[in-house]
């Protein structure tokens, strides 16, 4: 006898989503980031999470830092194409397109920009998490 996969709906595919969403959030908390925003939405793009963060650079001046965070999240891994490798090009020009729709609003002190990239492997109690910081230039991103 044969069994079909199950059916993922999008409603099934956006609350697991939002499951590897809550998880990079409690991620980047526990790292010191304040969370500003999760899932605003354009109708050009998304953006998972905002936060603030404060960095030191390599002469101890502390900077506050707008960080716009992609989260990519699977269950199981595919051999094909990785969660890093899985921004390509057109998402990176709605990313750039949602950020900077979010800049004209934004009323904060923060000095500085970049875009990270939160990776959340496996599912449930098994889960690795990686952290990419400015893992895509928003200048860059400008290019397509």
């Amino acid at each position: 006898m044969n069994i079909p996969p199950p059916t993922i709906t999008p409603a099934s595919r956006r609350k697991i989503g939002a499951e590897f969403e809550d998880i990079a959030t409690a991620h980047l908390q526990s790292k010191g980031y304040r969370i500003l925003d999760r899932n605003r939405v354009y109708p050009w793009g998304e953006i998972d999470i905002v936060a603030e963060h404060h960095t030191t650079d390599m002469n101890g001046a502390k900077t506050l830092m707008l960080v716009f965070v992609e989260v990519r999240g699977r269950s199981v891994e595919h051999e094909w194409l990785s969660l890093e490798e899985s921004i390509l090009p057109r998402k990176a020009a709605r990313l750039r397109r949602a950020i900077e729709t979010y800049l004209l609003f934004y009323r904060g002190a923060a000095a500085q920009t970049r875009l990270d990239l939160v990776t959340v492997r496996g599912y449930s109690d098994e889960v690795k998490i990686d952290h990419y910081e400015n893992y895509i230039s928003l200048e860059r991103a400008r290019r397509y």
